[in-house]
Parts: structure tokens; C-alpha cells; sequence
């Protein structure tokens, strides 16, 4: 493909989307591509002309315009100007609800009738940064992000009370940092992130219910596993890592099982998921959704 590729949107914004926009731009550079990273601003139409693939999101897309010769990849998108426009991807998150054929090895599926592809975000860290197991068995659980909730109880706040408690029944402290979406000075890098949790006993991604029971797949998962956790969780994934994952909606028995793994076995387990981990990659999403867009 060889069109200029321009992420639109949330370039010097502090908001969590900012991290999938970072993680295109980085990874369309690594891949070769012509690519621009601008600001939702009137004056960056001029990037627009042309012939390009933009990739856009609701919350940053005040000013963008829809250039008949571009190809759009849009998420939650509600514009006007794009409804029903035969130049538009739709993208959205993987989930149990998403419908459609497959594309490839991953559990992306593509529905042709709304235009809608379904991924998970996946992992824009390169595999050249991703950590082995350590065999060292730390005695701090650090998790990297927010704890939380919000009206309707989607969040995971309940869910971080039940996995500190069942942590501190095995001797291990609960650390939570700051995570690396943060345009501010309390933000982690993702190498440093990466380190804090290799050092973590478990490296668990624990959901609150209403992920679980959507079937949405949090990015702390594929960052963990990269960072050299097995993939483990209250929540079934074994979807995504096969028999290489720990699975147990019991907390506390999840979090047992995890602690009392041998050094020997959690090196098997993490090479597994991280050779499962890769169809999740940026690079991999990328090419799925050129394989699709060049089909309009």
C-alpha cells in the first residue's frame, strides 16, 4: 500500500485513547510507512488531501473532513459527514458480541455488511523489548494502571479489593503505579513498566464483572505477557493463549494456583503465550486492517 498514512487526533492530549494512537504511529514507522500524527485542529486539513489512510476516534474529531480519495479506519465514530460512507472502516474492540467471518489465526472477525472490523487493541511494544520469565519470585505485586469504576460498575475496584486480600494470604504485597498512558511526570515508561511487573510473583490481569462477562480482553494481559507473566486472569482467555494460560474465577484460588508454579514450568508457560501473543501485535492489527481496507 502505498498511500501516506495520517493518525488524526490526540497527538499532545492526555487521554487513554492517546496510547492506541501512539502505538499506530510507532508502529507504522517501524513498518516503513509514510506516517503523520497531528492534532484535531482546522489547520491540519491539509493533511487530508490527497490520498491517504487515516485512522480517527470520536472524542478527537471536531475538525476532520472526509476526503472522497482517503481510506478511513474510525472508532465510536458518530460524524455525519462518515455515516454509511463507502471509504470507512469501522473499527471496534473484540468482544463476545462482535460478529462477522474470520481474517486470520487471531479471534479478529470482519463483517462486510457494516464495514466493521473486530480486534482486540493487542501489544504496540515490539517484540524486541518483551522480557523473559523472571526466576526470581518477587514478594510485591506491582500493577501498572488505574483502579476504578464508574456508575454502571464496569470497573475493576471490587474485583482489586478481592486480589489484594488473596495476595496478602500468600505473603505478597499489592503496589499499584502509575500507568504509561500518562502524559505527565507520575507515567511510566513501557520499559519500565515492563521491568516492574517481570519482577511481580504473578503478573495477573484480573477484570472486574462487566469485562469478564463481555469477553473484553484488556491490553494489561498482552503487556504482561510480554513483559514475562504467564497469562492468567479471572476471567477465560484461553482463546487467545491456548493451554498456555491459568484461568479461575475465584480470586483467591486463582491467585494460589499462579503463586505455587515452578520457576521451570512458568518459563514453559510464557514462551507458549508469547509465541500465541504475536498475531496480537500492532504490526499484526496493521496488516489486518489493510488486508480489509484494500478490499473496499
Amino acid at each position: 500500500m502505498n498511500m501516506k498514512v495520517v493518525i488524526w487526533g490526540l497527538r499532545t492530549t492526555r487521554h487513554s485513547h492517546r496510547y492506541i494512537h501512539e502505538g499506530f504511529y510507532e508502529n507504522f514507522k517501524i513498518m516503513g510507512y509514510q506516517v503523520v500524527w497531528v492534532d484535531d485542529r482546522e489547520a491540519n486539513q491539509k493533511y487530508l488531501e490527497g490520498s491517504n489512510l487515516v485512522f480517527a476516534v470520536n472524542i478527537a474529531s471536531a475538525h476532520i473532513i472526509n476526503n472522497p480519495n482517503n481510506l478511513y479506519v474510525t472508532h465510536n465514530f458518530d460524524n455525519p459527514g462518515f455515516t454509511n460512507s463507502e471509504n470507512v472502516l469501522r473499527l471496534q474492540v473484540w468482544t463476545n458480541d462482535s460478529n462477522g467471518v474470520e481474517v486470520d489465526s487471531s479471534v479478529a472477525l470482519y463483517n462486510q455488511d457494516s464495514r466493521t472490523l473486530y480486534q482486540p487493541w493487542g501489544l504496540p511494544e515490539p517484540e524486541s523489548t518483551w522480557l523473559n520469565p523472571s526466576k526470581e519470585k518477587g514478594g510485591t505485586e506491582y500493577w501498572v494502571g488505574a483502579v476504578w469504576n464508574n456508575s454502571v460498575n464496569q470497573g475493576n475496584q471490587s474485583v482489586i479489593a478481592q486480589y489484594k486480600s488473596a495476595l496478602k494470604d500468600e505473603g505478597i504485597g499489592f503496589r499499584r503505579v502509575g500507568g504509561t498512558r500518562w502524559l505527565t511526570k507520575s507515567g511510566l515508561s513501557p520499559r519500565a513498566a515492563y521491568r516492574l511487573v517481570n519482577k511481580s510473583p504473578l503478573g495477573s490481569a484480573v477484570v472486574g464483572q462487566w469485562q469478564s462477562s463481555k469477553g473484553y480482553i484488556p491490553c494489561r494481559l498482552f503487556k504482561n505477557v510480554a513483559a514475562g507473566s504467564i497469562p492468567s486472569s479471572n476471567a477465560d482467555f484461553s482463546s487467545i493463549f491456548s493451554d498456555s494460560g491459568i484461568y479461575n474465577e475465584n480470586i483467591q484460588n486463582l491467585v494460589k494456583h499462579v503463586s505455587q508454579i515452578s520457576s521451570q514450568e512458568k518459563i514453559e508457560r510464557v514462551h507458549l503465550a508469547q509465541n500465541n501473543l504475536k498475531p496480537y501485535k500492532y504490526e499484526s492489527s496493521i496488516n489486518r486492517i489493510i488486508q480489509v481496507v484494500t478490499a473496499f
